[in-house]
């Protein structure tokens, strides 16, 4: 859980910049790798495998409750200017950028030579691969019994509230037998 806010305040800036920022990253590989052989009458057996489970549950939060803010009309490059990050005169984001990379894979073999007339060969090969991935949760930026005021002046008064969910899954799987 990922939160940024400003809660219960009155507040008088030349800018407020309130910014929740989640970024989960899972890289993930998995495998398996059977190889089995015999000489002529024999049997070979040759399994494998491979399982992959992936989960991000993220929540990110960016909000203003119960607040009264005034912004005064200062320009950005003046040099009492204090916020070094501001864009906006006002900004309220919340940004998750989760991302999900899975490789899953599984191989086998069996090799057996051919059987004599009183001797059999047996010969059995199994590969699998597995990947279940999933990302979750929930992306939020609000505003609510709150005041905005922007004073005027030379300076632009521009107003940012955005909520940005930028989640992501690159998963492969495979099997080879």
């Amino acid at each position: 859980v990922t939160q940024a806010s400003l809660s219960d305040a009155v507040v008088t800036a030349d800018a407020i910049d309130i910014k929740a920022n989640n970024q989960n990253k899972i890289v993930s590989a998995t495998g398996g790798l059977a190889y089995a052989k015999t000489d002529s009458g024999g049997k070979a057996a040759s399994l494998a495998g491979a399982f992959s489970y992936n989960e991000i549950n993220a929540t990110t939060n960016a909000f203003v409750r119960d607040a009264e803010m005034t912004l005064r009309s200062v320009p950005f490059d003046d040099e009492g200017f204090v916020v070094e990050t501001a864009e906006q005169r006002f900004s309220l984001t919340a940004d998750n950028v989760s991302d999900v990379w899975t490789l899953a894979a599984g191989g086998a073999g069996a090799l057996a030579s051919d059987g004599e007339a009183s001797g059999s060969t047996f010969t059995l090969s199994l590969a699998g691969a597995v990947s279940v991935n999933a990302v979750t949760g929930g992306t939020r930026a609000r505003m609510y019994d709150s005041g905005l005021i922007l004073e005027a002046g030379d300076a632009a008064s521009d107003v940012r509230i955005r909520a940005h969910d930028d989640s992501d899954i690159f998963a492969i799987a495979g099997g080879l037998s």
